[in-house]
Formats: structure tokens, C-alpha cells, sequence
């Protein structure tokens, strides 16, 4: 098939936004589909690539691996100072109004710019299908763009939430204009759950997926046996919940001096700020390391190398990381408790996943830690179910339905 797909984030962004749909489009190019990626420039550059050269680039290229194009962001100066933070209270409120009401997005600018780029895809490559996904409605807007230039049908996905991203008084008008969409994917169960009060067309769940090359080749680094090392990563999201974890952790440490190990605790993370408030308040000293980012074979590497990997659980959100906890063959810990559907995800593989409600399931998740073997306990079938090859394959029937219905 020819597909499109668009995300606003550029592939080469450092950020989970841009992965999902740079790693399926490389997963589907890899079996023989042909896909352009569309998005915008790199950090909101007002700077890109001419349509002309564009042009001459899909011409030439030979699809064995994606297409990228993007267009930059330009004109609309309030947009610009709306998203620099520049503009205030009042007149905020009112571009935002105004752009959902008049243009269903506050990309209004990336979108305007994007349309003589979508005539040359309609044109010269001639689409299949599109998939587009919700990060901020203009993905969508262009996806209804191109849809219409290349009389092919478009594919809608949501990995945020609908009913948290979009205005109030959008929430149900705005999702009418997109009913046209033949058919939904959802990043989580969750998220088909949340999205059913707002979209009728037929969903499905796709749930984005790991490097398996990358988590089975990411050495697991030999820890001094005196040192228990455990790995906290991610956002922390409500600061009483790590000061809940990391005093409980301490807790049990004090009470149980038998095990005879020191704590090391490496946080990965952008709220390293929040870990070290809290650790300054402790009066139980830990061994603490910090990093504000870990390229994605060092992160695979601190989970293969740490003796048990927590994280912060965002109540009523779908974390991700889960399956890479999971293909890590080590125990997790998660508090506050996650849901059934991670749960359920969890048992399916067999890992070792210790759902935490109060400190005194932290006490007695860390007991049974601690008495059971440490070695690896995830099933290969762990790494192998939620690889992006293996998701590509559900992704490839879904698209694939919508183009002979």
C-alpha cells in the first residue's frame, strides 16, 4: 500500500512524541509498504525544505525505507506567541478560542503551510490511506486535507486523551467534524475507553511497541553484590506519591538491616529537581544517581542492570513503559496502583509486576522482591509480542480493511 502518515513532532525530535509514528512507518517500509511521514519541521522551524525540492525528492526516492517531509510553521504571529508563553491571560484565552472556532486547531499555521506540500503528495504519489494521529487536532486537519485532494480514505489515532486536550466547549462539536475518519486506533485500552463518548466509527487498539534488537543487546552492567540497585524513571506527576515510595523504600531498608545492602537509587527523568527536594528531607541517606535523559539503549541497559525498576504511576493515564519494564526481565513496581489493563498486559507475559495502592503494599512488594530469585523472569515472548514488527502486522490489517471497504 501507499500510505501517509502524520504527527506533528519531527522524527528526529528527542521525545516520545515522535516515536509511535516514526517507528511504525519504519516497521511497514521495512515489509514493503510504501509511507511518507509527514510533520512538521524540527522545532518549530519557520525554515524549511521548498516544495521543488521536496518534489524532486519523492520522485527519486525508492521507498525502501520512509519518506520524510515537513513544513514550517509560518505567519499567524499570535499562534507563535502563544506557544512561547508571551501572550496574557485574557488575550491567551481568546486566540485559543478563536483558532478552535474558526480553524478547529491552534496549528493553524503548520497547517496553512502544509497544503502545497499535500497537493504534491496527492499528485505525484497518489496515497493509498492515510493515518494520522492525535497529539493536537491540525494532524487530523491535514489528514482531512489530503484526504480530499487524494480522494483515499484516512485513519484517525489518539495517543492523548481527547477529553483533557481539548477545550470544553469543543469537546463534542469538534469531534463531529472528524466522524468523516474511517476508523479509530487507540494507543491503550484507556484510551478506547475515553475516546467511545466522542467518536461511533469502529476502533481498535494498537498499542505502540519496543526495539527488540535494541532491549536484547543493551548489556545488563554487573552491580557490586553488596548494592541493591534500583532504577526510578519517568515523571513523578504528584510529589506526596514519591514521598510516599521513596520513604516506604527507606522504611524497609531500616527494618530490615538483615539483607545487608546498600541502596542505590538511579532516577531517569525530567523531574530530578522534585527526587532531589524530597531526597533532601530524608533523614535515611540514599545512594542516589541522576539523569535527565538516557538514550534508549542506556535506559534498556538500567533496567536489564537494576535489581527492581519503579516508577510513579499518573492516575487515569496508560504509561507506555510498561512493556519495556516488562521485556526487561525484571521485577517492576508501580505506585500509586495501575490499572487492570497494565496489569492484565503484565500476567499475560509472565513478568513479575508489583501493583502498589498504599505503603504497606510497597513493604511487602519489596519483601517478596527480595526472597524471590533475581534472575531474569520475562519469557522471550515478552520482547518479541510488543516489537514494532510484530504490531505493524495489526496495523497493516486495519489500514488495509479501510482501503476495500
Amino acid at each position: 500500500m501507499r500510505a501517509v502518515f502524520i504527527n506533528h513532532c519531527h522524527p528526529e525530535t528527542p521525545h516520545v512524541c515522535a516515536t509511535r509514528m516514526r517507528e511504525f512507518a519504519n516497521a511497514m517500509a521495512a515489509v514493503g509498504h510504501e509511507i511518507i511521514l509527514f510533520t512538521e519541521t524540527r522545532n518549530g522551524s519557520t525554515v524549511g525544505e521548498s516544495v521543488g525540492e521536496t518534489t524532486r525528492r519523492l520522485r527519486q526516492h525508492s521507498f525502501s525505507t520512509p519518506l520524510h517531509m515537513d513544513a514550517p510553521p509560518t505567519g499567524y504571529p499570535l499562534l507563535k506567541a502563544l506557544r512561547q508563553g508571551r501572550l496574557p491571560w485574557g488575550l491567551r484565552q481568546l486566540v485559543i478560542f478563536w483558532h478552535f472556532w474558526r480553524h478547529k486547531g491552534v496549528y493553524t499555521d503548520w497547517r496553512t503551510s502544509a497544503r502545497p506540500y499535500l497537493q504534491v503528495v496527492a499528485d505525484e504519489f497518489k496515497p493509498d490511506i492515510i493515518w494520522s494521529t492525535f497529539g493536537g487536532t491540525d494532524c487530523w486537519n491535514i489528514a482531512y486535507d489530503l484526504s480530499q485532494r487524494a480522494k483515499c480514505p484516512w485513519v484517525a489515532d489518539i495517543k492523548d486523551l481527547w477529553d483533557v486536550f481539548i477545550p470544553g466547549p469543543f469537546k463534542n462539536s469538534l469531534a463531529r467534524h472528524y466522524y468523516g475518519a474511517a476508523a479509530l486506533t487507540t494507543f491503550s485500552e484507556l484510551h478506547k475507553i475515553k475516546s467511545a463518548p466522542f467518536f461511533p466509527m469502529k476502533t481498535q487498539v494498537l498499542y505502540s511497541g519496543l526495539d527488540p534488537q535494541v532491549m536484547k543487546t543493551a548489556p545488563a552492567v554487573e552491580v557490586d553484590p553488596s548494592i541493591f540497585q534500583i532504577s526510578l524513571t519517568g515523571g513523578i506527576y504528584r510529589r506526596r506519591h514519591l514521598e510516599t515510595l521513596l520513604h516506604t523504600l527507606a522504611r524497609w531498608f531500616v527494618e530490615h538491616p538483615e539483607t545487608g545492602k546498600n541502596i542505590r537509587l538511579i532516577y531517569a527523568g525530567a523531574a530530578e529537581q522534585d527526587v532531589r527536594f524530597v531526597m533532601n528531607h530524608m533523614s535515611f541517606p540514599l545512594d542516589v544517581e541522576y539523569h535527565s535523559y538516557l538514550n534508549l539503549a542506556d535506559y534498556f541497559s538500567l533496567l536489564k542492570s537494576s535489581h527492581l525498576n519503579m516508577y510513579i504511576r499518573s492516575e487515569g493515564a496508560f504509561h507506555h513503559k510498561i512493556f519495556e519494564l516488562m521485556a526487561s526481565g525484571r521485577p517492576a513496581l508501580c505506585f500509586p496502583m495501575e490499572s487492570d489493563e497494565a496489569i492484565n498486559l503484565s500476567n499475560q507475559v509472565g513478568a513479575k509486576f508489583y501493583s502498589c495502592g498504599d505503603e504497606e503494599d510497597i513493604m511487602d512488594s519489596l519483601t517478596s522482591v527480595f526472597t524471590q530469585n533475581q534472575t531474569p523472569s520475562a519469557p522471550e515472548n515478552a520482547i518479541d509480542k510488543f516489537s514494532w514488527t510484530h504490531l505493524a502486522q495489526e496495523l497493516d490489517a486495519i489500514l488495509s480493511a479501510c482501503i476495500k471497504s
